[in-house]
């Protein structure tokens, strides 16, 4: 296996065309603890998956091969604690709107990018980490990958803080406010446009005058 990401929640590995994520051991933690935590995790972000896959918004959870599971125990790792799933071609967001010409270039795809997102909350699914790095986009098609941190969660506020957060670094790398085209592709679906997702964005609307209040309070 061929390390290819490290990060808080644990280390990505590639296998042939798969991926196999092993959270690693938080050492400050009680042993018994800490093991009950990676498993409840795991299983979690597997959970949330699985419930994407229709949706074609996520990489497929894919069994544990025999050889994968041999591969993992000879790393001395957890195979409780181990997602496989499907390798997924494409380019960081990060990278793309990077290379963005111009403004109506950018809010075509954030608008894209956010009815994707409004699929993935309608099945109540929050990702929880939704920057450019978390994003792939091939030949004009849009993926989430690392749930780590997602969740299954009905609350309007958590879905709006997933849109907060996802307008905030397109911001942070572009220098643009793409909050208009965030709501635009957000309820763009007419299937969608129902009191649950206007919910949501009246719950933005609130996080953006929060957030905004913290900057001024920080300026000072």
């Amino acid at each position: 296996m061929i390390e290819i990401s490290r990060g808080a929640e644990g280390v990505v590995y590639r296998y042939e065309n798969k991926i196999v994520k092993i959270r690693e051991v938080k050492k400050y933690r009680i042993e018994e603890i800490e093991r009950m935590i990676s498993k409840a995790r795991t299983k979690s972000e597997e959970t949330v998956l699985k419930r994407l896959g229709p949706l074609g918004v996520a990489p497929k959870v894919l069994e544990k091969s025999e050889d994968i599971l041999l591969a993992v125990e000879k790393m001395n790792e957890r195979i409780g604690c181990t997602v496989v799933m499907e390798y997924l071609e494409g380019e960081r967001l990060a990278e793309v709107v990077r290379r963005v010409g111009t403004e109506k270039e950018l809010e075509d795809l954030v608008e894209k990018i956010s009815r994707r997102v409004s699929e993935m909350h309608r099945v109540e699914v929050v990702h929880g980490d939704l920057t450019p790095n978390n994003i792939l986009v091939k030949d004009g098609e849009v993926m989430f990958i690392d749930f780590g941190l997602s969740k299954i969660t009905k609350k309007p506020e958590d879905k709006a803080v997933d849109l907060y957060l996802f307008e905030k670094s397109i911001k942070a790398i572009t220098g643009r406010d793409v909050s208009e085209a965030v709501e635009r592709g957000y309820g763009k679906d007419t299937v969608v446009k129902d009191a649950v997702m206007k919910d949501v964005i009246v719950k933005l609307k609130d996080v953006r005058r929060r957030g905004r209040k913290r900057e001024l309070e920080a300026i000072g």
